[in-house]
């Protein structure tokens, strides 16, 4: 592989991590007085927050 696909490969893997980690972390902190996001909810929008990220990643690539 060459070395300048991988570290575009690495960069949309931590761009599909870190969006969604970053959207729950947030609804954390907006909804701590009522205890934070639960961990079934977390894991839900961080899926779904994946999901999106892939799907517009996706759309990226085919436009250019």
């Amino acid at each position: 592989m060459l070395l300048g696909l991988e570290v575009e490969l690495w960069t949309l893997l931590l761009a599909l991590v870190l969006v969604p980690l970053a959207a729950v972390a947030l609804l954390n902190l907006a909804l701590r007085r009522r205890g934070g996001v639960a961990m079934a909810w977390g894991g839900v929008i961080f899926v779904l927050m994946a999901a999106l990220v892939a799907v517009l990643v996706i759309l990226d690539k085919v436009r250019f």
